[in-house]
């Protein structure tokens, strides 16, 4: 009985031992596995299969507990979402089919998912340095919304500046890294839209006169020369959305050698136009 016991117990022992040895011989593996998948994912990302390493990074996220994985899974898919809207627009776009709203939504949506991105950072460059393109593009299209907004305070639609400035006052609102530098003077737009709705109470629309609106276009232009002919008699007005402009052949300067143009200047909104009736600026909001 004893022997017995003798030899179960040597058996549990030399089990044991096996088993200690299986495990530690096992643990390298499982630290090298989750190595392996990441740079997987990170490989199908640098060639562009984005579906691809959002699938591996998911198996790895689910299966385990890595904040690294968990962090570059919800940026690569944020980044695939992006870049599916911007294709979308994109077609869109050469099929003269996308409308403002569109354009809009597809706006806040890239701006939903560089949010994401940021908040699930990573020691991975990858998905932050293939997103610089998308960051430029909002950028350019927060300039053409605010360059829209001041069209619309220039013609004094009120009512889609409002609505203009309520999307700038969103993109605001999200407070991004990437836009640190990107300011957006929501004060000053908030002040612009007061004038014109106070302009269109207190009826204000006798316009100006040709001498005023010169005054002012050389003022804010920085002219050095305005008058109403090109050397001989005085130009006539011009009707541009449906409102008298003034003809106006200005002079200025560039690196010290002077330069001469013509334009038309707004009678009401002071919309500088060029001669073939396309907006240039508005000298009541532009600087």
């Amino acid at each position: 009985m004893r022997r017995a016991t003798i030899i179960i117990t040597i058996t549990i022992l030399t089990l044991s031992l096996i088993l200690v040895g299986c495990g530690k011989q096992e643990e390298p593996k499982r630290k090298e596995e989750p190595n392996r998948v990441m740079e997987e994912a990170k490989i199908a990302f640098a060639s562009k299969e984005y579906e691809k390493a959002e699938g591996i990074l998911k198996l790895a996220a689910d299966e385990s507990k890595e904040k690294e994985a968990r962090g570059l899974y919800s940026q690569v898919k944020a980044f695939r979402e992006i870049q599916d809207r911007v294709s979308s627009m994109e077609t869109a776009d050469s099929l003269n089919n996308l409308s403002r709203n569109t354009a809009v939504e597809g706006l806040f949506l890239i701006l939903d998912n560089l949010k994401v991105v940021e908040e699930n950072k990573t020691e991975s460059k990858l998905v932050t340095n293939e997103l610089t393109k998308y960051i430029t593009q909002v950028r350019v299209a927060t300039t053409e919304l605010i360059d829209s907004y001041k069209a619309l305070i220039g013609k004094g639609d009120t009512e889609n500046a409002e609505e203009c400035l309520s999307y700038l006052n969103r993109i605001n609102s999200y407070k991004l890294e990437c836009f640190k530098d990107y300011k957006i003077n929501i004060a000053e737009y908030e002040k612009l839209l007061k004038d014109a709705k106070e302009d269109k109470t207190n009826g204000n629309n006798n316009g100006y006169t040709r001498e005023e609106a010169y005054k002012i276009a050389k003022e804010k232009m920085g002219l050095s020369g305005i008058q109403d002919n090109a050397g001989g008699n005085p130009e006539p007005n011009k009707q541009i959305d449906n409102e008298e402009c003034y003809f106006a052949n200005i002079e200025f300067t560039v690196k010290g050698m002077p330069n001469f143009d013509q334009v038309y200047i707004g009678s009401k909104t002071l919309n500088v136009y060029s001669m073939d009736g396309t907006l240039r600026r508005n000298l009541k909001v532009d600087n």
